[in-house]
């Protein structure tokens, strides 16, 4: 199970994920934040204010796509904090029926599913979510791989949780990997990270589409020119990079440094012989790297099944 979103027709578009305003505790308002955000290049974004649901689309400038979002608390953690999910294509006159104050993060994600949205399990590592965490819970579409404001201010490097995305996926979870600012202060947590979707056009239905089907890639600064996945070996071609690693089973995998002073702007890996040292390929495939600033971009999974 793989959709390439290299090989579809269409553009790319940019989004922003995962950004509050005044609405609920960010520091400016919904337009304020979406008139910074398109000058900044977005071509969406979900906005996802805590505990409420706004559809901005009426407010939002020419040429900027709204999808509606919201942030819910729920459940507990091992360590007593409480799952955030973010919820993104949400009707907007749903309502979330807590039977007590503090409503199973199972029964939240089932009833966002229900609606037709979506799951996104936010920032994992910021909370100290343990592996059995994640693996109690089903049927939300990913997590955020990277979370901006964590890593850069509030979280103290935080940001990252890429460790918890291979676990699941070592574990047969067929789950992607989101990339967001978790935008309040809009000082040091605008742009740092984001999610470029491929689609034939800038509309709800059609992002979203290629959302679910996992048509899109996380970063927090370079760009994926092309990707080709065919027999049996695998090309990425890139903005310069410092290493592009391709991340698998557990013991497996390779990583591809840059020699001297060289980035690299592509490289080929064959699956069987430089992955999976001549055994049988499964599980997955993630391909990530790191550009000369540091900063990285995650690929969705490719599916081996």
């Amino acid at each position: 199970m793989f959709n390439n979103p290299f090989t579809k027709s269409g553009n790319w578009y940019k989004g922003a994920f995962h950004i509050h305003t005044t609405v609920s505790d960010g520091k400016l308002s919904p337009k304020e934040s979406m008139k910074l955000y398109q000058r900044l290049g977005f071509d969406f974004m979900i906005l996802s204010e805590h505990e409420k649901i706004v559809d901005y689309a009426s407010l939002a400038p020419p040429g900027l796509l709204t999808i509606p979002g919201v942030e819910y608390e729920a459940g507990e953690l091992y360590n007593g904090h409480r799952y955030h999910i973010v919820a993104i294509d949400i009707p907007a006159d749903f309502q979330l029926k807590r039977v007590r104050e503090f409503t199973s993060v199972q029964d939240t994600i089932d009833q966002i599913t229900a609606s037709g949205a979506e799951a996104v399990i936010a920032h994992p590592y910021w909370y100290g979510m343990m592996f059995s965490d994640l693996m109690k819970i089903t049927d939300y579409l990913g997590i955020e791989v990277f979370n901006w404001g964590c890593e850069a201010g509030i979280g103290g490097g935080r940001g990252l949780s890429s460790p918890h995305w291979d676990q699941l996926l070592s574990s047969g979870r067929k789950i992607y990997g989101f990339s967001g600012d978790d935008t309040h202060y809009y000082s040091y947590d605008v742009a740092g990270g984001w999610i470029v979707v491929k689609s034939s056009d800038l509309t709800r239905e059609n992002i979203m589409a290629a959302i679910r089907k996992g048509e899109f890639y996380s970063s927090s600064g370079p760009n994926i020119v092309d990707l080709d996945v065919s027999r049996g070996t695998i090309k990425v071609t890139c903005d310069p990079a410092k290493f592009i690693n391709f991340v698998t089973m557990p013991t497996l995998g390779k990583r591809i440094d840059a020699k001297r002073k060289t980035p690299l702007k592509s490289c080929e890996v064959k699956i069987k012989q430089d992955l999976f040292f001549g055994g049988n390929p499964k599980g997955y495939i993630r391909i990530e790297l790191e550009d000369l600033m540091g900063k990285r971009c995650w690929l969705n999974p490719i599916f081996l099944d």
